[in-house]
């Protein structure tokens, strides 16, 4: 599974600062992906932020089909 790259959204965004205020977030919050990848709650928010140009890691929903 392809990992969300830090990179690939601030070049979407257009920049740290500019992800933050699109999040609701500071920027300093922000600027610690690049320290420790994007957190698996906000990858979710990402992907409705950019309609699914960039995924999650992750699928939000993981419930395995009966047998």
């Amino acid at each position: 599974m392809e990992r969300m790259e830090v990179k690939q959204v601030f070049e979407f965004f257009g920049g740290v600062g500019k992800t933050a205020r699109a999040l609701g977030l500071s920027q300093s919050t922000v600027s610690e992906w690049q320290i420790n990848g994007v957190p698996e709650c906000r990858q979710y928010q990402i992907e409705l932020a950019t309609h699914r140009q960039i995924k999650a890691d992750k699928p939000a929903l993981r419930i395995k089909a009966a047998a």
